[in-house]
């Protein structure tokens, strides 16, 4: 048997495991309400270093990698993107942004976004929303498959946000927001604004963890990619007709220089967090340093940039668990994640993190 027919069978070895993946239970009490006390604290399941899983913590990264790898990081800032406003009928809706739209008539102003209790909405509608500003409906889904309104704010729509809007704590902390979460839900790295949640594995990166990785020789990176309120769709049905959602990226010329450097120097690029391996991988693919991304990364894809991956653990049927998988491989991705239930791992977005190797 050839090497490919080889590779085939592995590949169908590994799908029949996927379906028992991505519909994992996990217990209620291991979804993480709220951040460790420091950064780095969080515990790390290593499965990078050797061929088994083994319980470290963030802070060992540094000792885990070697001189000359390349850690990336992405440096978009979250946005307080939850918005709640009036209908003229007096009805409230929430307004949860996706993304800025780029527009010449009405620069920085226009959002697309998702909106709760909208069945009477129209486009043309204004809803009101503080102390007398307004948004106006400019366009709305037109079929039901379709999720986002086209919004325009009176004034700069960042502006307004951060004015009256909430941060955007997913679903599963079951909270509502804190003055704590105003820092803990940033990474020290966020720069840009135009994401609606956080980058969560670079969540786990404080000052000291980057001294000790540049100690180590380990250079960091950054690149630039806006999450949109599409990263908590769930798969339904078949993965393969799942449609993904589209993201802003962007990569600076530094980072690719630090890239090209890195392999010279016969070092391993790190990727911290999906988003990071997705930028990185559209630009492999397309060799576009910015645009919009829809990349979807499912078993068999073949990875050109990144070899290895710093990750949060993440919700069943998503298409961030399917890019893991694609990683480092189904059988061991579920390996990993029954391993850290077992060890009462912490999961989600304040969460623990694992740090994996390439299938």
């Amino acid at each position: 048997m050839n090497n490919k027919n080889t590779q085939g069978n592995d590949l169908r070895q590994e799908l029949n495991l996927l379906p028992k993946l991505l519909q994992y239970e996990l217990p209620k009490h291991l979804i993480a309400q709220y951040p460790t006390v420091t950064r780095s604290s969080s515990r790390l399941l290593d499965s990078y270093s050797s061929d088994s899983p083994s319980s470290k913590w963030v802070a060992d990264l540094p000792n885990i990698l070697k001189p000359h790898d390349l850690v990336i990081f992405n440096n978009t800032k979250v946005i307080k993107a939850r918005l709640k406003a009036t209908k003229s009928t007096g009805g409230r809706v929430e307004i949860l942004v996706e993304r800025m739209v780029s527009d010449e008539s009405s620069p920085e102003k226009r959002v697309l976004a998702q909106m709760s209790n909208s069945k009477n909405v129209r486009k043309g509608d204004f809803l009101s929303v503080g102390a007398g500003e307004f948004i106006k409906v400019i366009e709305r889904p037109l079929m039901p498959t379709e999720r986002f309104f086209l919004l325009e704010f009176q004034k700069n729509a960042l502006d307004l946000l951060e004015q009256y809007g909430e941060l955007p704590l997913p679903n599963y902390i079951g909270r509502k927001p804190i003055e704590q979460d105003l820092s803990r839900y940033q990474t020290i790295f966020a720069k840009i604004h135009g994401a609606v949640a956080a980058p969560t594995a670079s969540l786990h990166f404080d000052e000291a963890l980057i001294a000790s990785l540049r100690k180590y020789q380990i250079q960091t990176a950054e690149i630039t990619l806006h999450i949109g309120a599409g990263t908590f769709v769930p798969i339904k049905g078949a993965y393969s007709n799942h449609t993904m959602h589209k993201e802003n990226y962007m990569i600076p010329s530094s980072t690719i220089e630090l890239i090209h450097e890195c392999r010279q120097k016969g070092g391993k690029v790190v990727a911290v967090g999906t988003t990071v391996v997705r930028a990185l991988e559209s630009w492999a693919i397309h060799r576009c340093t910015q645009g919009d991304t829809d990349l979807y990364i499912t078993p068999g894809f073949e990875f050109k940039m990144v070899d290895g991956l710093f990750t949060n653990f993440h919700l069943p049927n998503s298409t961030l668990l399917l890019l893991v998988a694609a990683f480092s491989g189904v059988s061991n991705t579920l390996r990993n994640y029954t391993y850290a239930m077992m060890e009462n791992f912490r999961f989600y977005s304040y969460g623990d993190a694992m740090l994996v190797g390439r299938f």
